[in-house]
């Protein structure tokens, strides 16, 4: 079986379905265009709409730095509500 735990995703082969009853393991598919579900989407539009000025837009060195900035500070300075951002 294939593991990888980047975060808190859990990414399995299909060879062993057994390890998704052992550790309770749900596969939830997404609709193809579904942001309000996805939660690197959600970051994105906040991150977009609310955290990145128009003047950061002038040049590329701002807007990578606004963007750099902002999403260093996700956690400390800036937060998202995951949970109530549905579209």
């Amino acid at each position: 079986m294939e593991l990888f735990y980047p975060g808190k995703l859990f990414i399995l082969s299909f060879h062993y379905p057994v390890y998704f009853i052992k550790y309770k393991l749900t596969i939830f598919f997404l609709p193809p265009y579904s942001p309000h579900l996805n939660l690197a989407e959600t970051l994105w539009r906040i991150l977009k709409g609310k955290w990145i000025k128009p003047q950061d837009y002038i040049s590329k060195d701002n807007l990578f730095y606004a963007a750099n900035s902002a999403l260093a500070n996700v956690g400390k300075v800036l937060y998202v509500n995951f949970k109530n951002n549905a579209v």
